[in-house]
């Protein structure tokens, strides 16, 4: 249901299925591309809870929304057009 690849500070995941994704919140960005047809993303945070930046794009690379989101529950609900993207950045 889901791939990732990552190097020290950056992870990619990519979202195939309408499943809970386990994000390991160790790592300062993450991006996830919506695979799916459906819009409902669902990240389960696995470490410290933190506030993040969270931008998310069209598949033509358009600016959909951005905001800044404190962690404080470890489930997160993100609207994502398929075939979107989600950045996600650690604030400092």
């Amino acid at each position: 249901p889901c791939l990732c690849a990552s190097n020290e500070e950056k992870r990619i995941y990519g979202l195939y299925e309408d499943v809970v994704l386990p994000i390991d919140a160790t790592f300062q960005k993450i991006d996830i591309i919506n695979g799916k047809t459906t819009r409902e993303v669902i990240l389960r945070f696995l470490g410290d809870l933190c506030s993040w930046n969270i931008e998310i794009k069209n598949c033509k690379g358009e600016k959909l929304s951005s905001k800044t989101v404190h962690i404080n529950q470890a489930l997160l609900e993100i609207d994502c057009p398929a075939n979107g993207i989600i950045f996600l950045s650690k604030t400092q």
